[in-house]
C-alpha cells in the first residue's frame, strides 16, 4: 500500500446552523485543530483501472480507512486564532510527492 499523506486544518463546529449566511459563518465556529489527510492513492487508481470507472469513485477505497484521518491533540479556540486566514501550516516533510496546494474557499 502507497501512503501520501499531507498537513490540513480542520475547522470545529460548535454551533449548530442551516443556510448561514457566510459572513455569520464564523459564529458557529468552536476552534481549529491540525488533522491528517492520510491516502492509499494506489488502492483507488488500481480498481478504478479494474472496474473502468472514473477514480473519483474509488476514493472510498483510498481514504476510508480506519486511522487514515487523525487530527488533535490540541484545539486552538476561535478567540485565541482570531481569524483563520493568519493560520499556517508548516509542512515538516514532503511525503505527498512534494506538492502543497492552496487551501479552499
Amino acid at each position: 500500500m502507497q501512503l501520501d499523506y499531507e498537513a490540513e486544518l480542520a475547522i470545529v463546529i460548535g454551533k449548530g446552523g442551516r443556510r448561514i449566511a457566510a459572513e455569520r459563518a464564523s459564529e458557529h465556529v468552536a476552534g481549529y485543530m491540525i488533522t491528517n489527510d492520510v491516502s492509499a492513492r494506489d488502492l483507488g487508481v488500481g480498481e478504478s483501472k479494474k472496474l473502468n470507472v472514473a477514480t473519483l469513485f474509488q476514493m472510498l477505497r483510498a481514504k476510508g480507512w480506519d486511522t487514515f484521518q487523525p487530527a488533535g491533540p490540541w484545539l486552538v479556540t476561535a478567540d485565541e486564532v482570531g481569524s483563520y486566514e493568519d493560520i499556517r501550516i508548516k509542512p515538516g516533510s514532503t511525503m505527498n510527492r512534494g506538492k502543497m496546494r492552496s487551501p479552499r474557499r
